[in-house]
This record gives C-alpha cells, sequence and structure tokens, in this order.
C-alpha cells in the first residue's frame, strides 16, 4: 500500500510552490469549498477572490465536501498540502476524518519566530498584505 501523506502548513510557508514543481503534489485551499462565490467573481483566481468577503455565502457542504476531496486526492496517490487553519484543522481532529485516515500520515508546519520578516515579504510579493 502507498503512503498517503496529508501536510497541513502555515499561510506562506510554501505549499504553492511545492505544487508548481512537483507533480504528485495538490494545494487544496479551503477557500473554494467553504464559500460559494457570486458568479460575476468566479473566474477570477483564487487570491483576488480571498478579500471579496460580500460576493461569497457559506457552502453548507462544508466542511464534508473538503474532506471528501482530501481523501480522493490521497486515493489517487497524490500528497495533499492544505493551510493549517483553525476550521481546516477541527476538520482534520474530527472523529469521522480520523475513522478514515489510519493509513494517512499527518505533518504540521509552522513558521518561526526567527523568520517572521521572511513572512511579510512572501505575503507583500504576493499581494496579500497591505500596510497601514
Amino acid at each position: 500500500m502507498k503512503d498517503k501523506l496529508l501536510i497541513l502548513a502555515y499561510m506562506g510557508t510554501g505549499k504553492t510552490q511545492l505544487e508548481k514543481h512537483y507533480k504528485n503534489v495538490v494545494d487544496l485551499d479551503f477557500q473554494d469549498y467553504k464559500y460559494i462565490y457570486d458568479k460575476s467573481i468566479r473566474h477570477l483566481p483564487l487570491e483576488q477572490r480571498k478579500g471579496q468577503t460580500s460576493l461569497r455565502t457559506e457552502n453548507p457542504d462544508y466542511p464534508n465536501n473538503f474532506i471528501t476531496t482530501i481523501f480522493a486526492e490521497l486515493e489517487k496517490g497524490k500528497i495533499v498540502v492544505s493551510p493549517f487553519i483553525e476550521h481546516v484543522f477541527k476538520a482534520i481532529d474530527s472523529d469521522d476524518f480520523k475513522a478514515k485516515a489510519k493509513d494517512v500520515t499527518k505533518i504540521l508546519v509552522f513558521p518561526t519566530a526567527d523568520n517572521f520578516g521572511e513572512y511579510v515579504d512572501r505575503f507583500k510579493s504576493r499581494g496579500n498584505m497591505v500596510l497601514i
């Protein structure tokens, strides 16, 4: 049996870069599962949709739709990376997920205090951070 790997990583730790460089890695952002976006912005890239809070509604299927997709990608042999954010962690920590994920290795990735400036630079370069 192939190992199944789920990596929950803090924002800015390189999830998207992993996906760009390795064909067997999929970067699953919860946004497209947690929210239903207004048709006027569905065509925009995710980074541009994220701030459009008035043009999205909560998806009643979340987190089940997200968990189903995680398992589908793992079954395809993909390494799944996803943001480490409270509601994603709670979904992964649920009894339902744990019961289905006995053969899944989970890795948590965090930044450290000594490289805070590096993360600020990453957020600025991709337009995620506005300084006041």
